[in-house]
């Protein structure tokens, strides 16, 4: 079962509150995970205007592996939409054997890792996605090639990036580079709340003791939220 995570909470003043709006700016959510494939891309899964002096973002603590039964180029504007999805969790394997995608979670793979085995010979795109309250479909978090025959293992991590831009991105939207000021926040699973600040011109800022760092507009989001495993990491499969 999932385990809670700390909702955390954005404060700005009202002058803060008016440029945002009338730029007619977003507020972005993005999450990490731990993946080997270079070709992998993160995916927006918030996107929202409605925000307010005082907004509270609570990241997402469950997650389904997902196919998509054709593949699509992994580069930032392209928007993946889950085909066939399951209910995931670390040390499981989504088996996949029908060219469209389908398949069937089974109990064991990368005990830190969700698993995802083609059995087939047709190329797919995989990945994790999120299940936000109020949504019927998945939304994804991040995207990589399933090639014919291929694993691959993909791990979420309890960080966050939130940044706020005018530039349409819609949640499921694959993008590498920041399109505005952000923040990488690293949750506290011990924490109730996480609190931060923003303002239109001074950017983000936190409390002392708050694991974050400022993310400036057109920064690198592959190095903010994938973690590459060490070449000498060893990885359990399938056994």
């Amino acid at each position: 079962m999932a385990s809670p995570t700390p909702e955390v909470s954005i404060r700005m003043a009202q002058d803060t509150l008016d440029a945002l709006v009338a730029s007619g700016s977003f507020l972005y959510g993005l999450s990490a995970v731990r993946s080997a494939d270079a070709a992998g891309r993160p995916a927006v899964w918030l996107q929202t205007r409605g925000f307010a002096m005082h907004t509270s973002v609570r990241p997402p603590v469950a997650f389904q592996a997902f196919t998509s039964g054709r593949t699509v180029p992994l580069v930032d504007g392209v928007r993946v939409q889950p085909g066939f999805h399951s209910p995931a969790e670390p040390g499981q394997t989504l088996v996949v054997a029908l060219a469209g995608g389908g398949g069937e979670m089974r109990e064991r793979g990368a005990p830190d890792a969700v698993s995802l085995l083609n059995t087939t010979a047709v190329p797919l795109t995989c990945g994790l996605a999120c299940v936000l309250e109020g949504e019927a479909t998945p939304i994804p978090i991040y995207a990589a090639p399933l090639h014919g025959g291929a694993l691959q293992m993909i791990a979420p991590l309890p960080t966050l990036v939130l940044f706020v831009s005018p530039h349409p991105a819609p949640p499921g939207t694959l993008v590498s580079t920041s399109t505005g000021p952000g923040v990488v926040l690293h949750l506290d699973p011990g924490a109730e709340y996480h609190h931060l600040e923003f303002d239109v011109n001074q950017g983000w800022s936190w409390p002392e003791g708050v694991a974050a760092t400022s993310l400036p507009a057109q920064s690198d989001l592959l190095q903010a939220l994938v973690e590459y495993p060490a070449p000498e990491t060893p990885h359990t499969g399938l056994g």
